[in-house]
């Protein structure tokens, strides 16, 4: 008669069996990798509570977990910020111990809730209630590219066209370079988005990373246009950040209609199956439409929340009032600020 499954938090010598049984789930993503805990605790100085389920010694379970602290809002645990899902990799009954223990040790630590990046109706745990809603979108790369290429949306294309027409080229990054430059464009996107920007260790770190990639798009003379940054795991790629230049001439080239045509022919050759295009919050509809402009199709999607105190704290809403308020400030912010901003409070977003 087996007994029940043994949770542990991970240690030193626990990383190599969890490194193991990651790499063996199929659902599994970058963001269950010990690099991604990494570069979250580095550059964002957040605690790790990793658990770790086994059965007679072996690891039949896994949840990534950090502490975050938000000062005058308090500390909630998150699994895991900036991460678009993270789903829950465990057998049956090392699920069910792995929620448990980690209800357990948000009541311990006092946190204000506990908040997975997994839909609550795939955990089959009652106790986890839906928070924010989003919009996933998958592009299937199987097609054959003259497939995939007759699914875009017609106006699309042409965007593609008009981009080639003015001697826009794209390609996969060289080096530090290359992130450097990507750096600068996220700075300018992100003010025009009014969003506040991730901080500039986050993109020198991802560069050291091999399933890290980044692909640009220049103008006829070299400029940078645009880019996109993909994470790559096992036959799948993830679209993890993009950025372009937000100037007048630049946008009427269309680079970024060009760069992801560029991406998807590119993966695809290699042989991956598919696109993660990653969420889009329920209110940016423009967003999600532009995903699926590509033939990517979306699903809805909710985080999974729970509370000790069984009322979950309410985040910011994205277009409430004082987000409506914060992106206007952001938007006449200068941009050596906006860089100074996002490397000391972005990490209060996780």
């Amino acid at each position: 008669m087996s007994g029940a499954p043994v949770i542990e938090r991970l240690s030193a010598q626990g990383e190599g069996d969890y490194a193991a049984f990651v790499a063996a789930q199929g659902a599994s993503s970058t963001y269950h990798s010990l690099d991604w805990r990494d570069l979250l605790c580095a550059v964002y100085g957040y605690e790790p509570c990793y658990l770790l389920a086994r059965e007679h010694g072996i690891v039949t379970g896994v949840l990534p977990l950090v502490s975050v602290a938000i000062p005058l809002r308090g500390r909630h645990l998150s699994g895991l910020p900036f991460s678009h899902r993270v789903p829950l990799l465990a057998t049956r009954a090392s699920r069910e111990a792995l929620l448990a223990s980690a209800r357990d040790l948000a009541t311990q630590l006092r946190v204000n809730y506990l908040e997975l990046r997994e839909d609550p109706a795939l955990l089959g745990d009652g106790d986890f209630a839906p928070a924010t809603g989003y919009w996933q979108s998958v592009l299937d790369l199987q097609p054959a590219l003259e497939a995939l290429w007759r699914q875009v949306r017609s106006s699309t294309r042409r965007n593609v066209a008009r981009a080639e027409r003015a001697g826009v080229s794209a390609r996969r990054a060289a080096g530090a370079e290359d992130y450097r430059r990507f750096y600068c464009l996220m700075l300018e996107t992100r003010r025009q988005q009014g969003a506040p920007p991730y901080p500039r260790e986050h993109f020198e770190r991802l560069a050291r990373l091999n399933w890290a990639r980044l692909y640009v798009a220049d103008d006829a003379h070299g400029v940078a246009l645009a880019g996109l940054c993909i994470f790559m795991h096992g036959g799948q790629a993830l679209y993890a950040y993009g950025a372009s230049s937000k100037r007048p001439e630049h946008l009427e080239q269309r680079p970024n209609d060009l760069l992801f045509w560029h991406v998807i022919a590119a993966l695809r050759a290699e042989g991956m199956t598919a696109l993660d295009f990653g969420v889009s919050p329920e209110h940016l509809s423009d967003l999600r439409r532009y995903k699926e402009n590509w033939g990517a199709v979306s699903a809805r999607l909710h985080h999974a929340r729970w509370s000790p105190s069984g009322t979950p704290a309410r985040g910011v809403a994205r277009n409430g009032a004082l987000a409506v308020c914060a992106t206007r400030v952001i938007r006449h912010t200068p941009m050596s600020v906006l860089a100074w901003l996002g490397n000391r409070f972005f990490k209060y977003f996780g």
